[in-house]
């Protein structure tokens, strides 16, 4: 089991073997070293001088291969792409030219040392492109107008393969006759088909049960509906008892809080109390100034990006239903923002999903006024939320629903 002291390490001996790598390029090997640190520090930076088209080239590489790692896990994407870069940059430089003097090179270095935070900017930038784009009118009329279409559960297999996975573990926690639903959801064969691609894109991985390792969504779902063998089970059991926070990945690499609250609610239920989890919440996954990271990468420990408010809002009120949580500090951070998504209305799926998270949230939190703005809309389009929606319902006829064997139950009363 790698604890945050083996994590704490292997951060600073990779961090001191990319300073000295640079260094050494840099000092060692003349103009063409520094052009190679150029392109350690952020791929295509070393070609801007030489072969400004192969440097557009190479940082749009980058930003497709960052994409597909925070995707999909396929770190090794990224890593050809800043190796490629590095060796375009060597092989860029004509053989002879000497750098141009001190004052040049300083400011090469000082130029090259900020520009690798631009590979988040470039991340950032795609993601609030995306949101922008979703605002145009025509655009934004026809996601609502595709949202309003959909009839809750009945259309769960519009859903990604991700999101049904999440709806079929909360349908499975709220039990009684949705428990058959929940299982068929659980089982559907478009999700073990994106295991499979997403462990042959990311690891290489062919043949065998494609839910052996990671896809956190997935193997809850199953675990939760009972669809889960004990070999299954015990294998669940296992991977959470080796990764550092207790849980299983959602890809390779990467920890989602929504995926893994759903993976400790599963082996609490076979009787495994998720202690390392529950302290995640408050330590790696802390809130902090509104917002909880959106992501942790297992192999340095680094966790960053902020959740979308629904996530955001599912997860807190799972972990604070199931006593896991003991303070009030996600709702007051959300309550303006599931307010405002409960004035728009339903006609968006995050805003749907929003709005019943918070249904749980404000009445754990005992805000009756919120709760009253709250009930105004009625859910019904978007799978997830409708799951959600039901798991409230659940909740104000038994408060301890979701508290884990061996842990106590919030001690509030949960109203509709």
């Amino acid at each position: 089991m790698m604890h945050t002291a083996t994590l704490r390490v292997r951060r600073m001996v990779v961090l001191g073997a990319f300073v000295a790598v640079i260094a050494t390029a840099w000092l060692a090997f003349g103009h063409r070293g520094q052009h190679v640190a150029r392109g350690l520090l952020f791929p295509g930076a070393g070609l801007v001088d030489e072969r400004p088209l192969l440097a557009a080239l190479c940082l749009a590489a980058t930003v497709v291969a960052t994409l597909a790692w925070l995707r999909w896990g396929a770190d090794w994407l990224v890593a050809t792409a800043a190796g490629l870069s590095v060796v375009l940059s060597a092989l860029a430089v004509p053989v002879g030219q000497h750098a141009s003097g001190p004052v040049h090179d300083s400011w090469q270095a000082s130029a090259a040392a900020h520009e690798f935070p631009l590979v988040l900017i470039v991340v950032a930038v795609v993601a609030w492109l995306r949101a922008l784009t979703l605002r145009v009118p025509l655009i934004a009329a026809w996601v609502s107008a595709r949202h309003r279409r959909r009839a809750g559960l009945g259309d769960t297999g519009q859903l990604p393969p991700v999101d049904r996975s999440r709806t079929a573990a909360v349908l499975a926690l709220v039990g009684g006759e949705l428990a058959g639903r929940a299982a068929a959801v659980a089982a559907d064969p478009e999700v073990v088909e994106r295991a499979r691609r997403v462990g042959l894109v990311a690891r290489f991985r062919t043949g065998g049960d494609p839910l052996r390792h990671d896809h956190a969504h997935a193997r809850a779902a199953l675990a939760l509906t009972g669809r889960a063998d004990r070999e299954t089970l015990d294998r669940l059991i296992a991977d959470t008892d080796r990764h550092p926070l207790g849980v299983v990945c959602s890809e390779p690499g990467w920890v989602r809080p929504l995926d893994a609250t759903l993976v400790a609610l599963a082996v609490s239920r076979a009787g495994v109390r998720p202690t390392r989890w529950t302290s995640a919440l408050e330590q790696q996954f802390a809130l902090d100034r509104g917002h909880r990271p959106a992501w942790w990468w297992t192999p340095l420990g680094i966790g960053a990006g902020s959740m979308p408010a629904w996530e955001h809002a599912t997860t807190a009120c799972l972990a604070r239903a199931a006593g896991w949580i003991d303070h009030d500090r996600d709702w007051e951070a959300l309550r303006r923002t599931a307010l405002g998504a409960s004035a728009r209305g339903t006609s968006v799926a995050a805003d749907e999903r929003l709005i019943a998270a918070a249904r749980i949230l404000a009445s754990l939190a005992g805000d009756t006024e919120a709760g009253r703005l709250l009930a105004r809309p009625t859910v019904r389009h978007d799978p997830l939320a409708v799951a959600i929606d039901l798991l409230a319902r659940r909740l104000a006829d038994d408060p301890s629903a979701l508290a884990p064997r061996g842990l106590a139950p919030t001690e509030r009363t949960f109203t509709a």
